[in-house]
């Protein structure tokens, strides 16, 4: 019988299995850092009234990266920048290498602003889009409210991904919008396949899905100076019709053998018709052009109106453009005082008598101008 004996392995052995086993954890761990690596995100531009903003660009991708997220700004064209067509999305991704596209626009209100930005990702096709507000918004704040967007967008994007149940393959599903505290959709309709170049959603993404204050101050500046300038304009041609044909200087002997009469005809039918230019162009900024279009929309939720609000430019704009004209107007009758008018039947010259109507009218436009600079400074 065999006395009891171990077996030692021989250190070849040892090394051996030792290396198998940390080659298989590094497998696997790399495997696993592989499938978990998030997609690279190319970024395209964000339009702004119309052109790519290279401020915004370069704010989404810091905070990208900040965020871990692997992001790509290369340089692009303008039509690239502001591309949003599949075949076009697609074929940046392969030149890239990247499996997700970002852009997105920025609109301007007044003082106020609204990012929206985009999401494409190109293995799901799935559009994901957010917004941002940013009320009596300063050009900072703005930047701050496009990071804040980017990166809402990803959280949105992932919470997304988690949620969605694996579809078959000739399946796509549709566009997502969100929300600041939900995602949901907003495209009820999937993109059709085919062949010739289609969006991906986004336009029609960007139709508005409540109706946004529209009395705002520009508004009010335009309503009121035209308005003002219409009343201005017919309470003259009123007045010059009711004194055409009398008497500017009655007859003075040889010098005036008759009366010099008042012509104001032709001026007056001038201003009857600038009077209904500009009160037709007052009423059409003060019709609710936006409730007639857009009635079935809701109404946005109100935001702050701040200092410039509709009322404040009606004020400015009545007053400024009254005391512009009256400054204009008063300073041609002015440069006519005591120049020659024209002659009588006996060739003596008559002259412009207006250093009283001259006065007049300095008086009144100063008087617009205080009520301007109120209009103005008040809180």
């Amino acid at each position: 019988m065999l006395p009891n004996h171990r077996v030692v392995p021989c250190p070849a052995v040892r090394t051996v299995a030792s290396g198998l086993w940390w080659l298989s954890a590094l497998v696997l761990l790399l495997s696993a850092t592989a499938a978990s690596a998030s997609p690279l995100i190319l970024v395209l531009g964000l339009k702004r009234e119309g052109q790519p903003t290279t401020k915004a660009r370069q704010v989404v991708v810091q905070h990208l990266l900040r965020m871990g997220e692997p992001a790509l700004s290369p340089g692009l064209g303008s039509a690239e920048l502001l591309c949003t067509e599949q075949a076009c999305l697609q074929r940046l991704g392969r030149a890239f290498s990247a499996r997700r596209i970002l852009g997105g626009e920025i609109f301007p209100n007044d003082r106020s602003f609204l990012v929206r930005l985009w999401i494409y990702d190109l293995d799901s096709e799935q559009p994901t889009l957010v917004e941002e507000r940013c009320t009596e918004c300063s050009e900072e704040l703005l930047q701050e409210s496009v990071s804040r967007a980017a990166g809402r967008l990803v959280d949105a994007l992932a919470l997304v991904t988690n949620q969605q149940p694996a579809a078959s393959s000739d399946a796509r599903p549709s566009a997502t919008t969100t929300q600041p505290a939900t995602t949901q959709p907003a495209n009820p309709q999937s993109p059709q396949p085919a062949a010739q170049e289609t969006t991906v959603g986004l336009e029609l993404e960007q139709r508005p899905r409540c109706l946004a204050r529209s009395y705002t101050f520009k508004r009010g500046l335009l309503a009121g100076a035209l308005s003002a300038l219409g009343l201005a304009s017919l309470g003259s041609a009123i007045a010059l019709t009711a004194t055409d044909g009398d008497v500017y200087l009655p007859a003075d002997g040889a010098a005036f053998p008759t009366d010099m009469l008042n012509n104001f005809g032709r001026t007056a039918r001038t201003l009857y018709g600038l009077s209904a230019v500009a009160l037709l162009g007052g009423a059409a900024s003060f019709a609710p052009w936006e409730r007639w279009t857009q009635g079935s929309l809701p109404p946005c939720p109100e935001q702050p109106e701040g200092r410039w609000t509709f009322r404040r430019g009606l004020a400015v704009g009545a007053f400024g453009s009254l005391a512009l004209s009256g400054l204009v107007v008063s300073s041609a009758m002015a440069g006519l005082d005591g120049k020659t008018w024209g002659f009588n039947q006996i060739g003596t010259p008559v002259p412009y008598q207006m250093h009283t109507a001259t006065q007049a009218g300095f008086g009144t436009t100063a008087f617009l101008g205080v009520g301007l600079a109120v209009s103005l400074l008040i809180p």
